[in-house]
């Protein structure tokens, strides 16, 4: 059984457990964490961690703010929201609640603001709580 997937459905369905089924699971000595495994066997495709669907982000990618408003701008266009109607259970779907916690004290209205601060006294902003 061969894994052929484009990029986008190894975004999504790639896991350990995958690579276990299908006798990769060595790969786990060489790499600690699926996105540096991407990374290496997807040299030229520019995928950001927060993309992986069943991989953790790896240590420090928050301490960068281009990280932080990358991953939020990421996060609106995936959800397909309004600004008005990210909260935090959006955050938790996309798998970024450590971020809005961390650095944005839990609060989705300071996390778009920080990501698009254009919108920061537009009234589709005020309307989120």
């Amino acid at each position: 059984n061969e894994l052929i997937w484009d990029i986008e459905e190894v975004k999504q369905k790639l896991s350990w457990l995958i690579l276990k089924e299908n006798g990769l699971i060595s790969l786990h000595c060489y790499y600690t964490g699926l996105y540096q495994l991407v990374k290496a066997v997807y040299p030229n495709k520019n995928i950001d961690p927060w993309e992986l669907k069943n991989s953790e982000v790896p240590n420090g990618t928050w301490e960068y703010e281009s990280n932080r408003i990358n991953s939020v701008k990421w996060l609106v266009e995936k959800s397909g929201c309004e600004f008005n109607k990210v909260d935090r259970r959006t955050f938790g779907k996309y798998g970024l609640s450590k971020l809005l916690s961390k650095y944005y004290c839990d609060s989705s209205k300071k996390a778009i603001i920080g990501a698009f601060p254009e919108v920061q006294d537009t009234p589709q902003i005020r309307e989120i709580f």
